[in-house]
């Protein structure tokens, strides 16, 4: 079932990119008038990739080689509230995009490439790692820029006979090491390559100078029981149990957000004084608020436990070990981040790098067979931990 659901899916993927092939081919006869130093940065992938990503835009743009330049960030549409909130002051000007909407809608897609193209971007530069013939490469042959920048990538998205048809259309290619799976280290390498520098960053790292604007009662743990795939959410019953489990042990209020309203009609426990719940009632930029004044955050495999990262927050990770090694943080980048996945997952004592081969696909590993246990325990550590180090500071 799975090798069927890959077959078509890629099947699916072949037949838009040749059917959309000559489409952008008519984008690319429009004449467009280069505008010297300016540049256009793609970024179209979800809040959790951005988080990984954003610092290194300010890197750039305090860098000798690009200071004078005018950055135009290409984002997703998905964090266009985060991006505009904090890094208007080192990106100039943003072009949104829906990238769904940019892979089915012909119209639509037609809409942007000539609006980038006409912008007459003298530098593109597309990171990430893992390209997409369909978004990045496509963006890329039709923007029209003089310099054209990318990475080598991997097979992720894109056989390797595919990656090579469209390496034709970049003017420099940045080859990642293969043994760097992190995706925040992947970036890192990216932009020492690519301004020939070692940077000091060691993770992801955002600044919040406004405080929350909700009244909430501290202590507090943000949970976040969304996820954007159905395989990625662990039960919300498994979430109320364990944040009456935290009240009562530690008189921790659970704040709960996402996108998605909690189904009060299809949940078992009935008594909530120790939840408030902000699902689908909150912008990216007030869950940012939220976080940082937060004594823990839990949450599936999604943007939240990124963001919990930036803001240097103990964070507790439920997955399913979904592109696990991509996104999944090492001890010395944070050790205030821990991981909580299906038994399966352990039970062959995998070693990281044959962990990483065996799930940089994706993962169908249930993950409601993590158990109330396995979390709580890690839970445990984590408050423990954090009380200890706070206790230290003093």
């Amino acid at each position: 079932m799975v090798v069927l659901k890959r077959f078509l899916l890629r099947s699916f993927h072949l037949l838009r990119l040749f059917l959309y092939f000559p489409f952008d081919s008519l984008v690319r006869r429009h004449t467009n008038k280069i505008q010297n130093q300016t540049l256009l940065i793609i970024k179209l992938e979800g809040i959790g990739d951005y988080i990984l990503f954003r610092n290194f835009i300010e890197i750039l743009k305090n860098h000798p080689q690009f200071s004078e330049y005018r950055i135009t960030l290409c984002g997703n549409t998905s964090f266009k509230n985060f991006a505009e909130s904090f890094d208007s002051s080192f990106i100039n000007d943003f072009i949104w995009m829906n990238p769904k909407k940019f892979q089915t809608n012909p119209l639509y897609r037609k809409k942007m490439l000539r609006e980038i193209r006409h912008r007459g971007f003298d530098t593109v530069i597309y990171p990430t790692h893992s390209r997409d013939s369909l978004l990045g490469d496509s963006i890329v042959r039709c923007s029209g820029a003089r310099n054209r920048i990318g990475t080598a990538g991997d097979d992720v998205h894109a056989k390797d006979w595919e990656r090579k048809f469209f390496n034709r259309y970049y003017t420099q290619l940045i080859k990642i090491p293969d043994n760097i799976y992190f995706e925040f280290l992947r970036n890192k390498n990216f932009f020492e390559q690519l301004l020939d520098e070692q940077l000091s960053i060691s993770k992801p790292f955002l600044r919040i100078t406004q405080s929350s604007s909700f009244d909430i009662p501290k202590p507090y743990v943000v949970m976040c029981p969304d996820a954007q795939l159905y395989k990625r959410r662990w039960d919300i019953n498994n979430f109320l149990i364990l944040s009456e489990h935290l009240y009562k042990q530690y008189q921790l209020i659970s704040v709960y957000t996402g996108g998605k309203p909690i189904d009060r009609e299809n949940i078992e426990l009935k008594n909530h004084q120790f939840i408030i719940d902000l699902t689908g009632k909150t912008t990216l930029t007030e869950t940012v608020e939220l976080i940082s004044a937060a004594s823990l955050v839990v949450a599936n495999d999604t943007g939240v436990s990124h963001i919990g990262v930036a803001l240097d927050k103990p964070v507790v990770v439920i997955s399913n070990g979904n592109h696990y090694g991509r996104f999944t943080y090492l001890p010395e980048v944070y050790d205030k981040i821990s991981y909580v996945f299906p038994p399966k997952f352990y039970k062959y004592n995998f070693t990281s790098e044959q962990l990483v081969q065996n799930y940089k696909y994706g993962s169908f590993l249930n993950i409601n067979t993590i158990t109330i246990e396995q979390v709580l325990k890690t839970v445990h550590n984590a408050i423990n931990n954090y009380c200890r180090d706070k206790n230290d500071s003093r």
